[in-house]
């Protein structure tokens, strides 16, 4: 039901219905609120190292991750699979986070730069 390594970072859907977890396991799962059962969680994965930050947007279509592998992945929440990788650090990526239209996202990295990016759906 859970992760195999220490967990970096949670972050809720704007519905509450969905809680995302990110962690040292390169892994990121997804959390039904409502049904705890192993059948209410389903596992991302992608990402070759630690995943750092995790957020959802606005319309809950789409979870945005940061790694210390120095990338940005989004995520389409319901096919549960990689629709963007952006690899423009050279470090390990801190936090991601989505404007509210879901139209950019922001990226802080370890080395030193703040980046923000534009995202078409």
């Amino acid at each position: 039901l859970g992760h195999a390594m220490p967990i970096r970072a949670l972050a809720f859907s704007p519905d509450s219905q969905v809680l995302a977890s990110a962690s040292d396991d390169c892994h990121i799962r997804l959390y039904d609120i409502h049904n705890a059962q192993p059948s209410g969680v389903s596992m991302m994965s992608g990402h070759s190292s630690w995943v750092l930050s995790v957020a959802f947007s606005s319309d809950n279509q789409h979870l945005i991750s940061s790694s210390s592998d120095k990338s940005v992945k989004i995520w389409d929440t319901k096919a549960k699979r990689c629709v963007y990788t952006s690899c423009e650090h050279s470090d390990q990526v801190w936090c991601v986070r989505y404007n509210y239209s879901g139209t950019q996202f922001v990226s802080m990295s370890q080395d030193k730069s703040i980046l923000i990016h534009s995202f078409n759906r």
